[in-house]
């Protein structure tokens, strides 16, 4: 793989962010109705810790992103923690209600996420990591 298409597959990525939080927050109102009402069930993680380990999470993929732009190895597993560390806190979440579009771009990240960990682990671009 390209040094080039590399950064084409993080820009993809890094994309996906901005338009996740603006789907989200332009959900129609039905589906706001049924995740207030989701937000008072039982959570194994109150919504402060939740709030904070999302934030947590978030910085972790920006350095990596940093990192992974440079060619820096640290970045490589950085990014393999930050995205281990964004499904366990998925998992352990409360009930998510969101609209396709959300559902959608969130399915095509995590397939972005995927394509970098390969990357990063089988493709030429491992030797290119300093």
């Amino acid at each position: 793989m390209k040094e080039s298409l590399f950064k084409k597959i993080l820009w993809a990525d890094i994309l996906c962010w901005p338009l996740l939080f603006a789907a989200f927050y332009f959900q129609p109102q039905y589906v706001s109705d049924l995740y207030v009402y989701s937000e008072s069930l039982p959570s194994f993680l109150n919504s402060g810790l939740e709030l904070t380990l999302a934030i947590t999470g978030l910085a972790l993929y920006i350095v990596s992103y940093i990192l992974l732009f440079r060619f820096n190895k640290l970045g490589r597993n950085l990014y393999l923690i930050s995205f281990i560390f964004g499904v366990i806190l998925d998992t352990q979440t409360s009930v998510v209600i969101s609209s396709g579009m959300v559902f959608g771009l969130d399915h095509i990240q995590a397939m972005i996420g995927g394509v970098i960990i390969f990357s990063l682990f089988t493709s030429p671009i491992k030797d290119k990591l300093m």
